[in-house]
């Protein structure tokens, strides 16, 4: 399965150390585009609308010098950068797994989008194949069935989060398991921890996000 790593703008000091290091292919969102530039990182693509990379003080044209390919919408749209983004992902490459960096920190609105974008009945088979990391939790969704859960390193906590209503949840190798729990209205399980060395996640309907995290204390 091909690896993409999608660089989004958010604050500098959320992502991991490693990031730039991270194998995969790259794409750009916005001011995202121009850190992996500034980082010399060439680009499947370069997406978004630019306004941030104007005031990072970079042109497009020097953008669009470190991808092979722009994609410039207008500032005026429905959809995010980052929408913009996984939506050109989920036409040119569904199968990839897609990790997004600079998701999380800085603006709660765009925080919100970046978690309940799932939600939206077009990207929902995407969700599946999207992870958001940051240097201190990692963010996977889930669809309806039978999946594995394996610890992060050095994540300690485990919240399960019922996006939307959810039929049948059942957590097994966790501290606190649930069976066959329905939940009419979304809902954060949280600090929950692993008891084996994998758990298991069900569910019959509905959309589950999954973040484990670890202590401030223990991030680098």
């Amino acid at each position: 399965m091909q690896q993409v790593n999608v660089l989004v703008g958010g604050p500098g000091e959320f992502l991991p150390e490693d990031v730039f290091t991270r194998a995969g292919q790259w794409l750009g969102v916005d001011g995202g585009a121009v850190t992996l530039a500034q980082h010399h990182r060439k680009m499947i693509a370069a997406i978004g609308d630019f306004d941030t990379a104007g005031r990072m003080g970079w042109a497009v044209e020097q953008v669009s010098s470190w991808a092979n390919l722009l994609v410039q919408a207008p500032p005026e749209k429905d959809d995010t950068d980052t929408e913009l983004a996984l939506r050109w992902l989920a036409t040119t490459m569904p199968e990839a797994a897609i990790t997004v960096y600079g998701a999380t920190g800085g603006r709660l609105d765009h925080l919100l989008a970046n978690i309940l974008f799932p939600l939206r009945p077009e990207f929902r088979q995407l969700a599946s194949h999207v992870t958001l990391r940051d240097r201190q939790n990692v963010v996977r969704f889930y669809l309806p069935g039978t999946h594995k859960l394996v610890p992060e390193d050095q994540a300690r906590y485990l919240a399960v989060i019922p996006l939307m209503p959810v039929t049948g949840l059942t957590l097994r190798g966790l501290k606190y398991p649930l069976t066959e729990a329905h939940f009419s209205t979304a809902r954060a399980l949280v600090s929950n921890e692993f008891s084996a060395p994998i758990a298991q996640l069900s569910f019959t309907q509905g959309v589950v996000g999954v973040i484990q995290s670890r202590d401030l204390s223990n991030h680098g």
